[in-house]
């Protein structure tokens, strides 16, 4: 239980990871997705990043898609296929999300990278769930539509937001409810400690040893402090509230101030111990992530 919940933590981080890497991988390109629309699979958990051919980037910089309301709407509309109506849209994203999934899970990469990217797009499954239209409503350039699972036993709804410009509508953003959604958004985690048991424990030890070291450094800084008062009420205020006074008592009062700065002097080993453990795991996946962005980038539906 508590790797999970020290597993949690680290999604994040993880999906850092996935941007810097793509980042690198296509660095005449605008930032990669990828999980693509998987942060669509929580209402309450987005974690999005976009993935974009250099035709579809061309489009939006052109001002194709000037009718969003903000550049983060621009961004996760850009790697979304169009269609002639809105629900052609939706029905080519779920698409495209799907292939998303499947060139995951039938992937060989055996890196860190490729594994977490694997337990990320867990979520992606459920776009092969068989829906059924049951509202839709046209306003000018945006459209709303409401899904249900064809299935009576499958407990997820679906409510789209679609927005138009002069190459059609496209999938804006997507609301999902429903038990099945709850229970996908939980299999991140499942799937991490099932597929990477080994780093799941080091980056939960990675994360102690960042929570310990915050720990560390404020009680050193505060040790320090009070030590300065003892000295003088004059480097007691100015280590308060300007850090570098601190340095300058720690030279100038070494005697009572070496414990303290001994102190936090080991907290910044315990910090870059932290950051060292998943530092090792995205220099080790590198490589294969280059390849694999190559191939997700083939994936992308430009029209």
């Amino acid at each position: 239980m508590f790797l999970k919940k020290s597993l949690a933590l680290c999604v994040p981080l993880i999906m850092s990871f996935a941007a810097v890497s793509s980042a690198v991988a296509q660095p005449a390109q605008a930032p990669a997705t990828l999980v693509a629309q998987g942060s669509d699979s929580s209402a309450s958990t987005t974690t999005t990043t976009t993935t974009t051919t250099s035709s579809s980037s061309s489009d939006d910089a052109s001002g194709s898609d000037q009718d969003l309301d903000s550049t983060t709407a621009e961004s996760l509309m850009r790697n979304r296929p169009y269609g002639a109506t809105p629900e052609e849209a939706f029905t080519k994203a779920r698409e495209t999300e799907l292939k998303t999934f499947e060139a995951f899970t039938t992937g060989s990469g055996t890196s860190f990278g490729s594994r977490a990217l694997k337990a990320v797009c867990t979520p992606l499954a459920l776009e092969s769930i068989p829906l059924k239209l049951n509202d839709q409503k046209v306003e000018g350039n945006d459209a709303t539509l409401s899904y249900a699972a064809q299935k009576p036993d499958v407990d997820l709804q679906i409510t789209a937001h679609l927005k138009k410009n002069d190459k059609g509508w496209r999938l804006f953003r997507r609301e999902m409810r429903g038990t099945k959604n709850s229970d996908s958004a939980k299999e991140i985690v499942t799937a991490f400690t099932t597929q990477l048991p080994g780093e799941t424990s080091m980056l939960s030890l990675a994360m102690v040893l960042l929570v310990i070291a915050g720990i560390t450094s404020t009680v050193g800084s505060i040790w320090l402090i009070i030590n300065a008062f003892r000295k003088h009420w004059a480097w007691g205020l100015g280590s308060l509230f300007f850090p570098i006074v601190q340095l300058v008592f720690v030279f100038a009062n070494w005697p009572l101030a070496k414990k303290p700065f001994l102190v936090i002097l080991g907290s910044l080993v315990l910090f870059c111990g932290g950051c060292a453990i998943p530092g090792y795991y995205m220099a080790s996946s590198s490589a294969e992530m280059t390849t694999l962005m190559e191939q997700l980038n083939k994936l992308n539906i430009s029209e």
